[in-house]
């Protein structure tokens, strides 16, 4: 079993500032060796594809107010999300962009699920609200009583706790993630732990961003939604920038500095010989002044992305789209102008970022029920000009088993 837990000191003590440790396993250098063999190569990431990646917030609660820290509010998690997108694919003009030399992009699309497993729409996209009667969870308790019991499918979603972790001795908790679990792939025994904890965990005053949406009970060093940004990267394969050890220890990235501890400030600190890139996600440095993934981390990303089987299977997962049915027909597509001269719109009321498009087919019949053409054609192009004698036509537009037809003038 390998998950990385993450965690603060209760301020006012004298304890050393620590917010993360690593548990590793028997199989981590199995992993390692699965990694190299399966590293992305130069090609490959130039011509990398985009990964659809969709959330669900499990907000456990106690009872506490709508909005408040205990029970996060949905904007909260909007703004925690649009800075993952804005993390990881290094967004121009973000807090997320960097100009350093060896800063890359995922090309990476963090969605809110807006379908619960059975297909039911949420209420609140990409949110589950949990009320469990329990002011505060230790980490067993949250992977081997609550996951046990509200986890979904993680080859569908990724799975987010949002709770108030308990605190150990002087020790205040962040968060943990599990890595990616590959011992399904030919030739590797390897496995970093079962579906029902394959998740990240989240200390609920570290979720959202306050430069987004102010909420002045986030931690002041953690309220720009890098603690997110840190434990995905663990759960897409990233290790500690300073390899959890000292200056001989690796992450396995070469174009990260090797630095003896983490750092827990913004100032400038040099270890191992040269300057530690306190500046990455990797590190424990205040969310202020984290802003890149390396090339090579960005390699080993990719790489689980494209290998490791729950995670590789979550871009072909559709729930952050929202059903189609009839009622979705019935109520999202209409047609105009109508009367109609040379060239007519299907108009698509679809909130969806349309730049991954399903198609529609869209056929054209005439009065004796004679098809006059069909085509297929993406949601985000879905004009037509058409050459047909003045007269009554239907327009039939479909996806799947689903249709609806409309009855169109065409004119002179």
């Amino acid at each position: 079993m390998f998950f990385i837990l993450c965690l603060l000191p209760i301020l006012g003590t004298a304890q050393e500032t620590e917010r993360c440790k690593v548990f590793y396993s028997e199989d981590s250098a199995d992993f390692e060796q699965w990694m190299q063999a399966n590293q992305s190569t130069p090609t490959e990431l130039e011509e990398r594809m985009d990964f659809n990646i969709p959330m669900i917030f499990h907000i456990v609660h106690n009872g506490d107010v709508l909005n408040s820290i205990g029970n996060t509010s949905a904007e909260s998690v909007y703004a925690q999300i649009e800075t993952l997108n804005e993390d990881f694919n290094r967004k121009l003009g973000s807090n997320g962009y960097n100009d350093h030399p060896d800063g890359a992009s995922l090309s990476i699309n963090f969605c809110p699920a807006k379908v619960d497993p059975d297909g039911n729409v949420l209420q609140e996209f990409g949110i589950n609200r949990i009320q469990r009667n329990k002011p505060k969870w230790s980490t067993s308790e949250i992977r081997n009583e609550l996951m046990q019991e509200v986890y979904w499918d993680p080859s569908r979603y990724l799975n987010v706790y949002v709770v108030e972790i308990a605190t150990s001795g002087l020790t205040r908790f962040l968060g943990f993630a599990q890595f990616p679990s590959s011992s399904n792939l030919s030739g590797l025994n390897n496995d970093q732990g079962g579906a029902s904890t394959d998740a990240i965990v989240l200390h609920n005053a570290v979720v959202g961003n306050h430069e987004k949406v102010p909420n002045f009970g986030l931690l002041n060093e953690n309220n720009l939604g890098r603690v997110a940004t840190h434990e995905i990267g663990h759960w897409l394969g990233l290790i500690h920038i300073w390899g959890d050890g000292d200056c001989d220890a690796d992450d396995f990235c070469s174009d990260t500095p090797n630095a003896s501890d983490p750092n827990n400030s913004c100032l400038e600190n040099q270890s191992c010989g040269e300057i530690d890139m306190i500046e990455n996600y990797m590190d424990y440095s205040p969310d202020a002044c984290m802003n890149i993934f390396t090339n090579d981390q960005v390699a080993r990303m990719i790489t689980v992305l494209r290998n490791a089987p729950r995670r590789k299977s979550l871009n072909t997962s559709n729930v952050c789209r929202e059903p189609i049915n009839q009622s979705f027909f019935d109520n999202k597509i209409t047609i105009g102008p109508n009367p109609v001269q040379g060239e007519f719109f299907i108009n698509f009321n679809y909130s969806e970022d349309l730049s991954n498009a399903f198609a529609l087919g869209v056929n054209l019949f005439d009065t004796q029920g004679k098809r006059i053409f069909n085509t297929s054609r993406k949601v985000d192009d879905l004009s037509f000009n058409i050459d047909v004698p003045a007269g009554i036509y239907f327009v039939q537009v479909s996806y799947e088993d689903f249709a609806k037809s409309f009855k169109i003038l065409v004119i002179e």
